[in-house]
This record gives structure tokens, sequence and C-alpha cells, in this order.
């Protein structure tokens, strides 16, 4: 998933934000325009996910596993977007932080990336087996809650763990003078394998899963005659799987790219440059993307409203059927099958998010 492992294969110097080496070829500057788009995906990242964590926080039930998927993959969108600003400086200038800084800050980069994806996959996960298996896989009251605390104390592990290697070996270099935060020094067999384990890990297996999961849902939507929301719920599905192939699938085709590809020519190597540049900007598009999926839920514009406007909520504030929030909430916060709608019939007591 990293770019370090591609460019690492030919006698390069590395890019700005230490993400990749770029070869010494008479390469086109991007950095004010990577730099603004950084600076911008920082903005709207910490503007979108502050709002969802205060939602969560302020009116969502402690004991629901969907707060509790949501608090987690907010902290490592911010967690990804906290680093953002630093790379845009060294665009703009160069690397003035340390060396110190340069490896916690690669850590926290690649911790909040795959953090993300490996959560995406877990909430996933628990969508297919609370709609399409009908949740009896998590029937027992506090399962689905355990499940979720497992998933995410297992995401953060292993999304630590797959970062180590990267912040260990990074460092500050030179060039024309400057510093620059770089990846270390790697073999290119070493870089070859480390580059397939993770596009396997972070790109390709949680593809798999979320394209056939949400195909699952979708048949079980459509399955259900005379669904309220269905056309919505159909549109939150296609968003969610086109955003994530959108956001990562370039950057992923480019990386491979440069594995097979003979980059001697500057002409080829321009042209690969200025792809993998766009590619990267889509691919850290990701951490504001989420927050704009929930907007497009009625019950989140909701509290969100109440949040900007310092609202205090009463016990029931929107007029409709109390929802068991655990039993129903899909990825996208739809009602999705024949047994979400009797379980708004069921419910009694339980606020939805």
């Amino acid at each position: 998933m990293t770019g370090n492992t591609s460019f690492s294969l030919i006698n390069t110097t590395t890019g700005d934000d230490g993400d990749v080496p770029i070869e010494l070829c008479s390469l086109n500057d991007y950095s004010q325009l990577m730099a603004t788009c950084y600076l911008a995906s920082f903005a709207l990242s910490l503007i979108g996910n502050s709002l969802l964590v205060c939602a969560l926080v302020r009116f969502e039930d402690s004991q629901s596993a969907s707060r509790l998927f949501f608090l987690c993959l907010a902290s490592f969108d911010l967690l990804f977007t906290f680093t953002l600003p630093f790379w845009a400086v060294d665009f703009l200038h160069h690397w003035v932080f340390g060396e110190t800084a340069c490896r916690i800050l690669i850590g926290a980069f690649h911790t909040g990336q795959f953090g993300s994806l490996l959560l995406l996959t877990a909430m996933t996960l628990d969508r297919f087996c609370t709609v399409v298996l009908n949740g009896r896989h998590l029937a027992k009251p506090g399962r689905r809650l355990l499940c979720a605390r497992v998933a995410c104390v297992a995401t953060w592990v292993i999304s630590i763990s797959a970062s180590l290697r990267d912040a260990i070996n990074s460092e500050t270099g030179k060039r024309e003078d400057k510093t620059y935060c770089n990846y270390g020094e790697v073999g290119e067999v070493e870089a070859k394998v480390t580059f397939y384990i993770q596009a396997v890990l972070f790109f390709i297996l949680p593809l798999v899963v979320i394209v056939l999961c949400y195909s699952c849902i979708l048949r079980t939507v459509l399955s259900v005659p005379h669904m309220r929301g269905r056309q919505r719920t159909v549109g939150l599905l296609f968003c969610i799987v086109v955003a994530f192939f959108v956001c990562f699938g370039p950057y992923n085709i480019v990386l491979y790219l440069l594995m097979v590809l003979d980059l001697s020519n500057c002409d080829t190597e321009k042209l690969v440059y200025f792809a993998y540049e766009i590619s990267r900007i889509l691919a850290y598009c990701h951490c504001f993307v989420n927050p704009v999926l929930h907007m497009l839920r009625p019950r989140f514009r909701s509290l969100l409203y109440q949040v900007v406007c310092c609202m205090k909520l009463t016990s029931h504030p929107i007029s409709q059927p109390h929802i068991n929030h655990d039993a129903i909430e899909m990825h996208n916060g739809y009602k999705t099958t024949l047994s979400v709608e009797m379980t708004l019939e069921q419910s009694e007591s339980t606020n939805v998010f």
C-alpha cells in the first residue's frame, strides 16, 4: 500500500513527504499542488471527523457497537489527518522538525491509513452479519459490542505493527542543501515483498470483502418488497464501493506499474510521476470521505445540526419509531431488510444514530 516500496526499486532520491523516492530526472514540480491538496484534506477531515466524534460522544448510546466502530474509524482518520500539515511544509519548504518527528509522523501516517482500511473491512463484515445473516451470530446480548471491541483492538495492533518497519527505518537526508524526511534504503527483494504484502492486506483483501459483502447486502435489500428508503440504500451502497475504489484503486495500480515498468526513459517517468501524484491525492482524500458519507444519512444530519447549534437533545428529538441501533445500523445507516423493519416495530427504547 505504501509507495516507498515501489520507487525504491530504482536508483532514486526521495519524495518530499517521504512517501516514495523519485528518480533524478527533470520532473515537473507539483509541490504547490500537493501542499494545497494536503491542507484542504486536513481542513475537511478535521471539521468532518470532529463533528462526527462530538455527535457520537454526546448523543449516542455508549454501549452501541456502531458507536465504537465509528469512533475508532474517526480516530484513525484524525491520526492520519494530523500528519498532513507536516508533509505540506515539507513540500513547500523542507523538513524542519527533526529525525525523531520524521519517524513518529511516518508511523502515525501509516497507522492511520492502514487502520482506516482494516476497520472499514471489519465494519463491512459486521453489516453483513447483521443484515444478511439476520444477526443470528450476534444475537446474544453484548456479543456484537464484544466483537466490535475485539475488532478495534486487533485493528490498532495490526496497524501499528505494519507501520513499525517504516517508522524505524525512516531518516532525514540532505538534497540540494535542504533536509527531507525519507524512508530508509531497502533492497529490491525486500521492497517487492513488502509491497505485495501491504497491497494484499490493505487493498485487495478489503476490496474483495467490501464488494462481496455489499453485493449480498444489496441482494437482501432488493428482496424486500416495498421497503422504505430502498433507492437511498442502494445509492449509498454504490457510493461506499465507488469511494473505496476511487480513493485506493488508482494509487495501488500505479504502485504496481512502478514495480513492472522500465523507468529508464525520462518521458515515461514523467508520465508515471504525474499519475502517482494524482493517485496519491485521491488516496489521501479517504480521511474526509467517511464523514461525507455519514452526512448523507438523515439521522446524522439531524445530530450534526444540533451539534452546530449547541442545542440540547430531548429524550426523543425526532418523531419516528425507536430503532434498535445495533440490530439494524448499516455502514451507511439505512434500513435494509425485512428483519430491520421488524426491529422497527419491536424496539422500544434504543436511540438511533
